[in-house]
């Protein structure tokens, strides 16, 4: 396949004016500079070109009761969402996903990180989708011993069930759910079966203040300090939120490589405050950028993600520039997921999206275009592995209308019908 842009936006190499890609195998095997009138007329031609976005912390299920819980700081907000997840079943978590993943495709997102339970459901979701996932199930024993010996058991069977299947574009990763939830000896399972396994480990940390409060009159220490007491920090983890961070914690998670995803929408909606972005960028932290969940957020939008952040920055006197954000959302997520993507670059996946120039993108002014204009409007391409699975408006792997109408359903007749019962 042949691809020619009037501009390719990377995350490394700048912006490529007029450029061919060459396309064999899901892999980017050549860019250069068109050379005949033949390549134009075999070529398809789009007008600016860039890595797929990733969503590095999301919980897909979580669309299927979006604005149910709302105007609540976390530390209310969870226990309502946690009063509802005890209702889904395995089939409801198999639709929010899907639903989750039909936005997700329209946004141009590529790739997800996802922390859930019924992960197998998601799993399948996220295999018809066409979508590539990193996907992990969710572990919280409190300090339970015979809960901690459950959630192993659900992990390990969630990895085999992953190795298991013929899921090409999927990985499973481990996911403990924090520090405060974890207890240290379900931490250093966690770590050793990291290690055996070579897998990636996803988990919260320091959202709110309260949690770091509580992992330091329990530990003695704040949360990540406790982390590279107990030897878990390595760089294979993703740690997400990281909204309370102090110097020596951020100069911790620099040395060791650890990746942290900064949600701005979602710390804010719930109250939980701003992460120390131009800090963590300053000393060398792998940053990356997610949405949460659908709950927390409303969308799954790393448009609004980019430029929510960067205003926020601004606001405090404090500046990153455009294509920082740029790099949060694809290459850098590339670089802690340890895989060839966000990137244009050959030898890299062709996980690639294309927008039109719509009225809020003319004059075009790059990374500053991208991050403060740009919106899922502007989208009328999104490839994974050179499949095309969106064009034009059109969904062309999923039966996007079938996916609304079953998680509507759902909906009304489970979550909102047993909210009505309870008053």
């Amino acid at each position: 396949m042949y691809l020619i842009a009037e501009h390719i936006l990377t995350p490394k190499r700048g912006i490529l004016n007029n450029y061919l890609l060459v396309i064999e195998n899901g892999t980017i095997k050549q860019i250069r500079r068109r050379k005949s009138v033949e390549e134009k007329r075999e070529a398809k031609e789009v007008q600016i070109l860039i890595p797929g976005l990733v969503n590095s912390h999301t919980h897909l299920p979580m669309s299927l009761f979006r604005g149910t819980v709302e105007d609540f700081p976390l530390s209310e907000w969870l226990p309502k969402v946690w009063d509802i997840e005890k209702r889904l079943s395995r089939k409801d978590c198999y639709y929010g996903a899907l639903l989750s993943l039909v936005e997700c495709t329209r946004n141009g997102i590529t790739t997800v990180c996802d922390m859930y339970f019924h992960e197998e459901e998601v799993a399948k979701a996220v295999q018809e989708s066409g979508l590539r996932g990193f996907l992990s199930y969710g572990m919280i024993d409190l300090g339970m011993e015979d809960l901690r010996e459950k959630e192993l058991e659900e992990t390990m069977k969630f990895l085999d069930y992953i190795s298991g299947e013929k899921f090409d574009r999927i990985k499973a990763t481990l996911g403990p759910h924090s520090p405060y939830t974890c207890s240290k000896e379900l931490l250093l399972e966690v770590k050793r079966i990291s290690k055996e396994k070579n897998l990636k480990i996803q988990m919260h940390i320091s959202e709110t203040e309260e949690e770091v409060m509580e992992v330091k009159e329990r530990e003695g220490l704040r949360p990540v300090e406790y982390l590279e007491k107990i030897g878990f920090l390595s760089g294979e983890e993703i740690l997400s939120h990281g909204v309370h961070l102090s110097e020596r914690e951020i100069s911790i998670l620099s040395m060791r490589g650890s990746s942290v995803v900064h949600n701005p929408i979602s710390n804010l909606k719930l109250s939980s405050g701003v992460a120390p972005i131009s800090e963590m960028v300053e000393r060398g932290v792998n940053l990356l950028l997610g949405t949460d969940s659908a709950v927390s957020n409303n969308s799954l939008d790393m448009f609004q993600e980019m430029k929510v952040s960067s205003l926020v920055m601004r606001s405090m006197g404090k500046t990153v520039p455009p294509e920082r954000y740029f790099q949060m959302a694809t290459s850098n997520a590339g670089k802690a997921l340890g895989i060839k993507i966000g990137e244009v670059e050959v030898g890299y996946r062709a996980d690639l999206v294309f927008l039109e120039k719509g009225p809020n993108l003319v004059p075009f002014e790059g990374y500053i275009s991208l991050v403060y204009s740009a919106n899922p409007s502007n989208i009328v391409g999104v490839m994974v592995d050179g499949e095309i699975l969106f064009q034009e408006g059109e969904y062309l792997r999923i039966d996007a209308e079938r996916i609304l109408r079953k998680a509507e359903r759902r909906y009304h007749d489970g979550i909102r019908s047993e909210e009505d019962k309870m008053g």
